[in-house]
């Protein structure tokens, strides 16, 4: 009846023949090279289970005490008693009828040793690295593991000491790191790129070159963003970087709103002067000169307000009085 598994393999290449070693026997000698085609087995048999032996038409019991029949040790096969010399020789290692078969148990064994592994590559493939984990192996050495999480990736090439989270690019040079929970590219020892997921900010190692447009939350970085008044109006701190547009009633510079860097352009859109008041508590100081307080803005003039400390503005431009 069918099975749970892939198609039947019962001819699958695992199955193969034991060298005859009956030339050797004679009575004295237990212990004999166990090859095939004149070499140890690769996989070599993990115990003597996997092997059927026949000594003079006789099955011989697998028994790993050695008071019985035969057992494994290395790569040769010891039998309980010495086989007479004339008698016969037959042998067989088993393998599995299938690739993997529903039902089946296998030892948890380790990165170095997978359990379940393949015919040409027996130091890769997977194993049991904790509860609830699939190990991953590669040539002897953990690169990974799938668990209740996740898939979890780690190496240890290129770098010289091992770091999980991280998805190569080519040859264990450039890769994607997320050890730290950050978002990185990196260059070997180089950081080229950094995100990072507690505070949003983007750190970048070289030039950036873009496309399309860069934004931020005032607009495109390459413009002056526009703020239109028709009336008097008090500066807020959203108005940093943009360029305000009025037409009448005058700026005010308020106090306890800008920090020093903080720049904001005034644009006079009218035939009538305009006054830019310094707010209770700010200096608002003429650029060039000692002088301070309120300004005037010329018809159609154009100025900068740039604080410089603490409620502290420096102010110049075309037709500012």
């Amino acid at each position: 009846m069918p099975y749970i598994g892939n198609d039947l393999q019962v001819a699958f290449p695992s199955y193969t023949l034991i060298d005859d070693i009956s030339g050797s026997f004679d009575g004295v000698q237990d212990t004999f090279a166990l090859t095939v085609l004149g070499s140890a087995p690769v996989p070599f048999p993990v115990n003597a289970q996997q092997c059927l032996i026949s000594v003079n038409g006789v099955v011989q019991e697998p028994d790993p005490s050695g008071t019985n029949g035969f057992l494994l040790s290395g790569t040769d096969i010891v039998f309980a008693s010495p086989p007479t010399g004339g008698w016969s020789f037959f042998g067989v290692i088993l393998a599995g009828a299938d690739y993997v078969t529903a039902g089946s148990l296998y030892p948890d064994n380790t990165a170095a040793a997978p359990s379940i592994t393949f015919i040409n590559d027996t130091d890769t493939g997977f194993y049991r690295n904790a509860t609830n984990e699939i190990g991953l192996a590669s040539a002897g050495a953990a690169v990974g593991a799938i668990t209740t999480s996740g898939l979890r990736i780690h190496s240890t090439i290129g770098i010289g000491a091992s770091s999980e989270y991280k998805l190569w690019r080519t040859g264990g040079t450039n890769y994607i790191d997320l050890s730290s929970g950050d978002l990185i590219f990196r260059d070997g020892t180089t950081t080229r790129f950094t995100f990072s997921r507690t505070t949003g900010n983007l750190t970048v190692t070289g030039n950036v070159n873009v496309g399309g447009s860069v934004t931020d939350s005032k607009g495109e970085v390459r413009t002056i963003p526009q703020n239109a008044k028709t009336s008097s109006y008090i500066l807020v701190a959203a108005d940093s970087g943009k360029h305000i547009s009025i037409t009448t009633g005058g700026i005010t510079v308020p106090s306890g709103i800008f920090s020093a860097g903080d720049a904001i352009s005034i644009y006079n859109n009218s035939g009538s002067s305009q006054t830019i008041t310094q707010g209770s508590g700010t200096t608002l100081r003429l650029s060039g000169t000692a002088t301070t307080g309120n300004r005037t803005l010329l018809q159609y003039g154009l100025c900068t307000v740039l604080c410089v400390a603490s409620n502290v503005f420096v102010v110049s431009g075309s037709g500012l009085t």
